[in-house]
């Protein structure tokens, strides 16, 4: 699997985004914590990376990770429709687009802007393209 790129505030996805001084100062484990929260009474589970998700016995019972091509090559690992109807099983179609994708397609289909304006748009920064 590739990695994907950074998001937008330029945190690789699932990246630990806590300063190390956090971690020196509160050492316990994920499970340490659920462990005490939960015995305080306090609702609580984990925030789990996209490896934690696809690894989890119950994730993996029910076929819960689908891997569809994304437009930045490769495949990107998503999260199945838990819903398993019959008479209607969930479509995937295509990946969730990298952040600009479709703005060019958008901003000239639906709001009718001339080419020369979305241009003008992305190099003043204001919108992203490809």
């Amino acid at each position: 699997m590739r990695a994907l790129p950074p998001t937008p505030t330029g945190l690789p996805i699932g990246s630990n985004w806590l300063p190390s001084s956090a971690h020196e100062r509160f050492p316990r484990t994920t499970a340490d914590w659920v462990a005490l929260l939960e015995a305080a009474g306090v609702p609580c589970g984990p925030i789990n990376t996209l490896a934690e998700v696809f690894e989890d016995p119950q994730v993996r019972a029910r076929g819960m990770q689908i891997d569809m091509p994304h437009s930045a090559g490769g495949t990107v690992p998503l999260v199945a429709n838990p819903l398993r109807l019959s008479s209607t099983p969930p479509q995937y179609t295509t990946a969730p687009p990298q952040l600009g994708e479709h703005t060019r397609q958008v901003l000239s289909s639906l709001l009718h802007m001339a080419d020369s304006d979305i241009h003008q748009l992305a190099e003043a920064g204001v919108i992203q393209t490809h």
